[in-house]
This record gives C-alpha cells, structure tokens and sequence, in this order.
C-alpha cells in the first residue's frame, strides 16, 4: 500500500506442522531487485503435558503389596516423542520406563500411565531414598520441548518395633483396657490387637516424638 505495508498469505489452509524457509522479493519500478529470507513456523497446535501425577509418592517396594508401586499417568496434547524416566538424587538415569527413538514415529496424542516398581533398568531395586520421576515430550516438527516432573521416595527399611510405656501391660489382657500408650517410630502407623484381635482403629506416632496413645 502507499505506506509501504503488505500482507502475504503463508500456504494454504491446513498447511503441514512444521518449520519453512520464507523468501521475499521486492521489485522497484526500475527493476532494482531486493532478497530477504526468514523462518516461518507452522502450528495447528500446542504440545502441552497436562495431569502429570503419581498414585503414590512413597512407596516400599518390598512385595507386601502395600505401596509397592506408583503408577504415573499424564496426556499429552500433541503426537510427540516421549521419554519417561526416573533419576537419583544426581539426575543419573536409574531407569528408563519409555523412550520413543524413531523421529517419525511418535506417540499419538493421549492419556498415558506406566508403572514404577522401585527398580533399576535390569530389575534390582534401588536403594532407599527420593528420586525423580521426569517425562520429556519434543514435538518431532518443531523440535519444541515440553516436561513435567515430581520427586517420590523409596523406603525400604522396616521401621524398628513399637514399645508399650503402659504402666501395667496386665491391662492388655482386656479389651476393655481405658488407654495403651508407647513410643515407635515417628510419623509411622501403629495397631493395636490382643491374640490376634485388632482392639481399635490405627494412630499414627507423633512425627516429633514418637508418642502414641491408644484409647478404648
């Protein structure tokens, strides 16, 4: 126009996601000619990880089938190349739960979960401590990447025994004993049973302390 501007059309409509080289032409009335290149990005839509979460961000992979395992589910909005892993305190790759490797071979737009079971890649456990569950999705066009992360912590060790405080233990001999006190290992559960017989709902042991009271 007389101001200078113009306005060009990139394409038709549903042009292919992907990165294209722009060229430019400008011809002067006298046939003076000037180039300019540039990038053009085409994109019908964002890749974005949504609902990242773990079922358990502490597990005791120790086959008593209490928290031996968190599954790790997320979506992704865009066909992308995934990679799920876990890392160690040092951000090495202790095992790798996913990786797509072939560029043009993606995993499809979707909701996903996988598994962890407290193990390195060739199945021996890791020891106790807090790792990092990452996932890392590129867009196979644009190259753009997104990720997502949280920390869960392995415990293996079994909690040292509770002991009774309880003045006279005679009174466990009935369940209609007024209180049962004792000291475990803080922040940890606690039941309580007389032969066999669970007595009341479980208490959790001051985190500081280690206390618990039992109260019938």
């Amino acid at each position: 126009n007389g101001s200078g501007n113009y306005t060009a059309t990139a394409g038709p409509s549903g042009i292919v996601d992907g990165i294209y080289d722009v060229k430019v032409t400008v011809q002067d009335l006298s046939g003076n000619l000037s180039l300019k290149t540039g990038e053009l990005k085409a994109q019908s839509a964002i890749l974005q990880i949504k609902n990242f979460a773990l079922s358990q961000g502490q597990i005791s992979p120790n086959g008593d089938f209490n928290r031996d395992e968190s599954i790790i589910s997320f979506e992704i909005t865009k066909a992308a190349l995934m990679t799920l892993q876990v890392l160690d305190a040092t951000d090495s790759i202790v095992r790798t739960l996913w990786q797509d490797t072939v560029v043009n071979s993606p995993s499809p737009a979707a909701a996903y979960s996988f598994t962890w079971n407290g193990t390195r890649d060739g199945d021996t456990l890791v020891v106790d401590g807090t790792y990092k569950i990452k996932l890392s999705a590129q867009d196979p066009l644009l190259n753009d990447v997104v990720s997502a992360q949280s920390n869960i912590g392995v415990d293996l060790t079994r909690p040292a025994a509770p002991k009774m405080t309880t003045a006279d233990d005679t009174t466990l001999k009935s369940p209609t004993a007024s209180s049962v006190t004792g000291v475990a290992e803080g922040g940890n559960a606690v039941k309580l049973s007389v032969n066999g017989t669970l007595l009341t709902t479980t208490v959790t042991a001051d985190p500081l302390t280690g206390l618990f009271t039992f109260t019938n």
